[in-house]
């Protein structure tokens, strides 16, 4: 059995995944969990003392952070009364900033985090079964998420690393440096003059860059982990309706596939009630953004041009993954209807084929990833918001 029914991602109660600590080593989530449990976010199953500062851990942190993000709202708030390229370029960070919080309070719902425990159930029954087709499926599709959280972790340190060297080689005329945030990692307000306590100001901000540069390259690894799981397991259930008719009862069979494919279906659901308003306001603020930060991209040089390059090659490889993800789980979701009819249900006796029947209907209606109430995630949503930031972009130039 690929998914255990009647699992706990229904229920209301929080389970706090275990991960592999009864003999399996955890396989498709292995280094997502590493870096999540650096940010205080991964739901640890520790106890007493440790548990405690685990918890304050991340509270501080993450306090701290929410903290710095507010001064760069304020920071927001006095470029308008500068020009538009000072508002650009403390938007972009902002912006991108705010949503990780946005996710960061998401994962830590009890919700998303049975979700969490139900991929690590699922993982243990895959790798412990003996069927080394599916065990080959499970593993081919997670390597891929473990090829997007090295290439994301790879970009994410080469631009906090420019990020943070580039102040002291900033040069320029002083409106520049005013522009650019000077002596700062990233234009923040303070309640003192920066440039006179650059040093203090500059190592305030340490800290809060290198969790925010964590949070971005992690907390969307994190959910692409739990969509690149979706994904395999149409594929497995791809693979699975197939076997369905040359086992010794199909009828029995076809049952405990139909359970398996309700139980993604309930996931995929509970997926997008948790995520529906992160959607939401990434789908509404993500053309503005980018839009930003290719007008800086336009308007600097030298290393600060090599600084933004990173940064908004990240945020469009993100938002890239992001609507291949989706694409992916529509499309692999409606291919079970085809595997299904190519297996050999023609041998079965009735009852069989007409149960199939039923499946083959449902499973033609693809399985969509939601953004809020307004439509799916898929590659044709994504060209409108690259029409869309060409549009701001446009807009931002003429009215500079």
């Amino acid at each position: 059995m690929i998914i255990a029914s009647g699992s706990s991602c229904q229920s209301g109660k929080r389970n706090s995944p275990t991960g592999m600590e009864d003999g399996h080593k955890e396989f498709h989530m292995s280094l997502t969990k590493k870096y999540m449990t650096l940010l205080g976010i991964w739901p640890v199953n520790w106890t007493g003392t440790r548990l405690i500062f685990y918890q304050i851990y991340y509270y501080l942190i993450f306090s701290y952070f929410c903290m710095f993000v507010a001064t760069m709202f304020v920071q927001l708030g006095v470029s308008f009364t500068t020009n538009v390229l000072a508002v650009a370029y403390v938007a972009g960070p902002t912006v991108a900033y705010f949503m990780n919080i946005l996710k960061v309070c998401v994962y830590k719902t009890d919700k998303f985090l049975n979700i969490i425990n139900e991929i690590q159930k699922t993982e243990k029954q895959v790798l412990s079964s003996k069927n080394q087709t599916v065990i080959t499926i499970y593993k081919n599709n997670a390597s891929i998420s473990k090829k997007i959280e090295i290439y994301l972790t790879v970009m994410g340190i080469s631009g906090f690393s420019t990020y943070l060297i580039r102040p002291a080689l900033l040069t320029g005329a002083t409106n520049q440096k005013e522009i650019f945030g000077g002596n700062l990692i990233i234009p923040s307000w303070y309640p003192f003059d920066t440039q006179q306590y650059h040093w203090f100001a500059y190592a305030f901000q340490i800290l809060p860059c290198f969790y925010g540069t964590f949070y971005i390259v992690y907390t969307q690894a994190y959910y692409l982990s739990v969509l690149i799981f979706i994904r395999g397991q149409f594929k497995i259930l791809q693979y699975t309706i197939s076997q369905v008719f040359s086992s010794s009862d199909p009828q029995q069979s076809l049952g405990e596939w139909i359970k398996e494919h309700q139980h993604i279906l309930r996931m995929m659901t509970e997926l997008n009630e948790c995520m529906n308003i992160v959607m939401f306001c990434d789908f509404m603020v993500s053309s503005l953004q980018l839009a930003m930060v290719i007008f800086q991209l336009m308007n600097v040089s030298g290393l600060e041009q090599i600084a933004v390059s990173l940064f908004c090659f990240t945020l469009n490889i993100q938002l890239y993954l992001l609507y291949w993800c989706g694409t992916e789980i529509a499309f692999e979701s409606a291919k079970i209807a085809s595997s299904a009819y190519q297996s050999n249900w023609y041998n079965c006796d009735l009852v069989v084929q007409k149960s199939l029947r039923i499946v083959i209907m449902r499973t033609q209606k693809p399985v969509m990833l939601r953004i809020g109430t307004i439509g799916n995630v898929q590659f044709d949503v994504l060209l409108k918001i690259y029409k869309t930031i060409y549009s701001f972009l446009c807009l931002i130039i003429n009215n500079k």
